[in-house]
């Protein structure tokens, strides 16, 4: 009954790992590295799910001076606009955009430690939005080098 258990852990395990919303490469990014980032839109709330148009980045950082676990700091773009920064499709439902230098780009001050990437994709006018499946936004975590 155990091995049966412990095999049905891991399956469920598995097929979690392989069907994520967001993947990002590296592994563990860190402040003064890059990251490319790969949202699947058949995941989470599939807002995106066969669009077909430009898809724009809606992003900022948590900070050590973020107020809360939902207080942006440092975002790019401006909500609605094509002046955000733009996604590569990456094939049918796929999206991707790779950020050279995450300190940089964010333009966080060295002093000031990134906690976690905030982002969202969206249709230019900002009014279909790929999220979480409940509604939040996306988060990914940033390591110390």
């Amino acid at each position: 009954m155990k091995r049966i258990l412990l095999f049905l852990f891991f399956a469920v395990a598995a097929v979690q790992l392989h069907a994520q919303l967001l993947t990002w490469s590296p592994s563990f990014p860190t402040d003064n590295g890059s990251i490319t980032i790969t949202l699947d839109a058949t995941r989470g709330n599939k807002a995106l799910q066969g669009f077909a148009g430009s898809v724009y980045l809606h992003t900022g950082v948590i900070t050590s001076n973020s107020t809360s676990q939902s207080d942006w700091k440092y975002v790019q773009g401006t909500w609605g606009t094509a002046t955000a920064p733009q996604a590569t499709s990456g094939g049918t439902n796929i999206w991707t955009f790779t950020i050279p230098n995450i300190r940089t780009f964010y333009n966080v001050p060295a002093g000031e430690q990134i906690l976690r990437i905030s982002i969202l994709f969206r249709n230019q006018a900002g009014s279909i939005v790929q999220r979480n499946i409940d509604g939040s936004d996306m988060y990914i975590p940033i390591y110390t080098a």
